[in-house]
């Protein structure tokens, strides 16, 4: 008997706890927060639910027939075009099937190459353009435009023995011990990082979140093509003395991922919120995005060589997506083709200098050609974009896209 009454205290005490949390839920949401109440949603699937579903369908349908929509709902089938080739049906979709679309727009194009001459290895990323005029003249009419994007000529071995001593150098234990709490916390996207610098929310920047969140993953993905074309070893396996306070990753270290993503994004923010290389904000995130970068280098994970060539690849990557982004009827953005030159002189020493890019003044080891853009605007990207502008534009900062 008190068996009995035990299971039904618990049972009870988890009805009870069960109804708790979903008036807590509703509660939540009618006090301000829309995503409790969307987070219901995910009680489909549950077998008593579904029952519950059946059950009550009849006695939600109409007595007699069953009625169309109305007001309908319109497509674009009567104008004769697909229904995923207008920018507006974006709205419809779930973001991580925007982010799908918008990766294969950013990727469209790209050409990515390597060669090794003398043992002097060069990778190579260009865009191949069709002008708007060809479009609608078939294959054999097609006329490419080659359009740089970022060349890196991979530094010597002794380069990179010589920067191991740098390392080394860094890895002293007072340094490691004051620099560990950083390490540790930006191991993953530096959110919280940006945030402190910038007044991100999740709640008022939700397309800025997941504009990024594309840009950042594209950016590591082309990233990642580089390492794996340069293949350049991490300090610790060149020095014993190295000694990483993290797993070492397991792809190559040149350029620094780190440096690109944090620079990547110190870029694309200064354009949306409009502005300039001397905005107290721009300075903020260029200190931010060295630190993050120096960090690794402290980790022993990194030379500061990959997080001079994680800068250059992140600025110009960042000035690349703008420009894919941007409506050239409002504001034709452009790029910067820029070179990093490993067989220049004197980059066995050369320490992590910041450089605000396009520079007056370009070092040894930098080159840059004139500016591109792409022939056609991309609609789904120029979509994603307009719509993170818009979120700064509403609370007072200069819309970027006049």
């Amino acid at each position: 008997m008190s068996e009995m009454t035990s299971m039904t205290s618990m049972t009870s005490m988890t009805s009870m706890t069960s109804m708790t949390s979903m008036t807590s839920m509703t509660s939540m949401a009618l006090a301000g927060n829309p995503t409790a109440l969307a987070a219901l949603a995910s009680f489909s699937g549950d077998p008593l639910l579904t029952d519950a579903l059946i059950r009550s369908r009849t006695r939600s349908l109409p007595d007699a027939g069953i009625d169309a929509w109305k007001p309908a709902r319109k497509g674009d089938y009567a104008s004769g075009k697909l229904p995923g080739s207008e920018p507006r049906n974006m709205e419809g979709w779930q973001p991580d099937v925007r982010a799908h679309l918008a990766l294969q727009e950013l990727h469209g194009g790209l050409v990515f190459d390597a060669q090794e001459v003398s043992g002097a290895v060069t990778a190579r990323l260009r865009y191949a353009d069709l002008p708007a005029s060809a479009k609608d003249e078939g294959v054999e009419a097609l006329k490419l435009t080659w359009r740089p994007v970022f060349d890196v000529i991979r530094p010597a071995r002794a380069v990179f023995e010589e920067q191991t001593k740098l390392v080394v150098g860094h890895a002293r234990n007072d340094t490691r011990r004051a620099r560990a709490p950083e390490i540790l916390t930006q191991m993953l996207p530096q959110v919280p990082y940006w945030s402190s610098v910038v007044p991100l929310s999740p709640w008022r920047n939700r397309y800025t979140f997941e504009f990024i969140g594309i840009a950042l993953h594209f950016g590591m993905q082309i990233c990642h093509r580089f390492k794996h074309a340069l293949t350049v070893p991490r300090p610790n396996e060149l020095s014993a003395h190295v000694q990483p306070i993290l797993q070492t990753p397991g792809w190559s270290a040149f350029p620094s991922g780190h440096a690109t993503e944090s620079y990547m994004f110190a870029r694309l923010m200064r354009e949306l919120l409009g502005q300039g290389t001397d905005s107290g904000v721009h300075q903020a995130l260029q200190r931010q995005a060295r630190s993050i970068a120096d960090n690794r280098v402290y980790a022993g994970l990194h030379y500061p060589l990959d997080s001079v060539a994680g800068q250059v690849l992140g600025e110009t990557l960042a000035e690349y997506v703008v420009s894919r982004c941007s409506d050239p009827g409002r504001r034709a953005f452009k790029w910067t083709p820029r070179t990093f030159k490993g067989d220049a002189s004197g980059l066995d020493a050369l320490e992590f200098t910041p450089l605000d890019l396009p520079a007056t003044s370009l070092p040894v080891w930098l080159t840059q050609k004139a500016a591109q853009r792409a022939s056609t605007p991309n609609a789904l990207l120029t979509y994603l974009w307009a719509k993170a502008c818009d979120e700064w534009a509403a609370v007072g900062f200069e819309d970027p896209k006049r």
